[in-house]
């Protein structure tokens, strides 16, 4: 068991360059329970602070406060955690003026 968890490959917490988090501060503006999205986010290690991985997951946000997190299925987000949002729903965002 102790040898499995060694292989998996932990990496640090991805820094989000500021045009990156105004990007997903718009998204989580218009986001609302019952669109369906894509989200990455961190998850940190238990056993090695600091380090973790990046986790993708689709579906229909069940819940969402801006505050606190959002919830896809059984799988609760930290806001803090989330590190991209995607999705039909926010191509409005991403279309030229």
């Amino acid at each position: 068991e102790s040898v499995r968890k060694k292989e998996i490959l932990y990496e640090p917490r991805k820094e989000l360059s500021e045009e990156k988090k105004q990007e997903l501060d718009g998204k989580l503006k218009i986001l609302s329970a019952g669109m369906w999205i894509q989200a990455t986010y961190f998850v940190e290690s238990i056993e090695f602070p600091g380090k973790g991985k990046h986790c993708t997951i689709e579906g229909t946000v069940e819940f969402f406060d801006s505050q606190i997190h959002l919830r896809i299925g059984d799988t609760e987000i930290p806001i803090s955690d989330i590190t991209d949002l995607s999705g039909n729903v926010f191509e409005i965002l991403e279309e030229p003026c």
